[in-house]
């Protein structure tokens, strides 16, 4: 039967290990794990001063980011040596098996919607917010994102979410402008950017979906706080806990991340 040699680093040696298993392939193998965490970092001459050669070998297969003149390998292994995938679970794959994809399902169920937003809408004209909007269209976005000035309004955001409307585009308004939100109500539109308990009470006028932020400083609890009250009315939402700029509270804003998905896995 065919024996191969797998080199590799630390990091990846059990995963490696548990790949080849779970192939049941028609060789024998035997794992080289390196003293190197990474095995990408490992070049052939760096592994023909290392490698320990215990047995005789049909193939001996190095890490795919691995560089180098293979005949060093061949010389002192006395076999074949080839360059690996780059993906470990391309392995099955490239011994004639399907890609190992433990895990696909699970990350493909959701589909991830792409929000784009049109800067200052109320600063450009209508023929410009629908131009904006048709690229971000042929570019991917699923939501055309209409953006306020701070503290600004739109005196034609009727006329405008009813163009973009028209025109088949999911809207969305990213304004904390009450008359404005409810001057857009009439025509109809699809998602507001963001409520707190500043406004969190105009969620119960619309019939689009909102997203939900904590309030200034109130982390947590405020945007439990605020969930519940969304909870209670039965307004349909999407919760946005908020990534603070690095060297203001980037960390404990990734932590709060978590914890919203601890808490509301759904």
């Amino acid at each position: 039967m065919t024996k191969i040699l797998f080199i590799t680093g630390k990091l990846a040696a059990q995963a490696l290990e548990n790949i080849l298993r779970t192939m049941e392939p028609e060789f024998d193998y035997e794992l080289a794990v390196m003293n190197i965490s990474v095995a990408a970092f490992m070049t052939v001459d760096w592994i023909a001063r290392r490698l320990n050669v215990t047995g005789d070998y049909d193939l001996v297969m190095v890490p795919g980011y691995c560089r180098g003149d293979l005949s060093a390998i061949e010389a002192l292994t006395g076999a074949k040596a080839v360059c690996g995938t780059k993906d470990l679970k391309d392995i099955p794959f490239y011994f004639g098996q399907q890609r190992i994809s433990a895990g696909y399902d699970e990350y493909h169920k959701y589909q991830t919607k792409i929000l784009a937003e049109i800067v200052d809408a109320p600063l450009l004209s209508l023929e410009e917010i629908l131009a904006q909007a048709e690229y971000y269209r042929a570019s991917g976005a699923d939501i055309i994102d209409l953006g306020w000035q701070a503290n600004g309004d739109f005196p034609e955001v009727e006329q405008t979410v009813a163009a973009l409307k028209e025109r088949g585009f999911i809207v969305s308004l990213d304004t904390f402008n009450r008359k404005d939100v409810l001057r857009a109500k009439r025509v109809g539109f699809d998602y507001l950017l963001s409520v707190n308990s500043h406004n969190l009470d105009l969620a119960r006028e619309l019939s689009c979906r909102v997203v939900v932020i904590p309030d200034p400083g109130g982390g947590m609890d405020s945007l439990e706080r605020n969930i519940a009250q969304l909870e209670a009315w039965g307004v349909d939402y999407i919760i946005d806990p908020i990534i603070e700029p690095i060297n203001f509270g980037f960390v404990e804003s990734i932590l709060r991340y978590r914890q919203v998905r601890e808490r509301h896995p759904d």
